[in-house]
């Protein structure tokens, strides 16, 4: 009986030490536990990137020189200048990870806005909301890398200092 006392004390023991061992909870540094995304879960956004084109200028010959039986040049050649457009890249869905939409507390808005805001992107009041101006913002600050998006990357929020733990 003495031996099962012991046994129980010692899974009662380590439940406690366990229960102090979780899995990272993906906070964001200097921030509140219970309102921060998790890194480990993720929406996925996209974007549809455009075709790109480059115009590039051809000469072309539109009339052979003409000689004579000696050899004499009648009239020269004729060129046209043409601008052809060539596509470099088609167009294409691009996917990213995303912050969910559950996730967009006010307390994390706030912070993107801040961050936003200290690279010069936003310069309207703060408010912790997803308004027009913070989206103009988002999607101005995530065109530099390649995002053409106004909803918020998880790369986005770590570049803004919203680091996930």
């Amino acid at each position: 009986m003495e031996n099962l006392k012991q046994i129980t004390l010692c899974f009662f023991i380590a439940s406690l030490v366990l229960a102090g061992c979780s899995a990272s909870t993906g906070l964001l540094k200097g921030r509140d536990r219970g309102s921060q995304p998790k890194p480990d879960t993720f929406c996925e956004q996209s974007f549809i990137k455009p075709t790109i084109y480059q115009t590039k200028v051809e000469k072309q010959r539109i009339k052979d020189p003409t000689f004579d039986f000696n050899g004499t040049l009648l009239s020269p050649a004729a060129y046209q200048t043409l601008a052809v457009d060539q596509i470099t890249e088609k167009k294409q869905t691009v996917s990213f990870r995303a912050i969910c939409e559950n996730d967009l507390t006010a307390e994390f808005i706030l912070g993107l806005q801040q961050g936003l805001s200290a690279r010069g992107f936003f310069d309207d009041r703060l408010t912790g909301s997803m308004d027009t101006e913070t989206r103009r913002a988002i999607k101005a600050f995530q065109l530099e890398q390649g995002i053409l998006s106004d909803w918020p990357s998880w790369e986005t929020a770590r570049m803004l200092g919203l680091e996930p733990l």
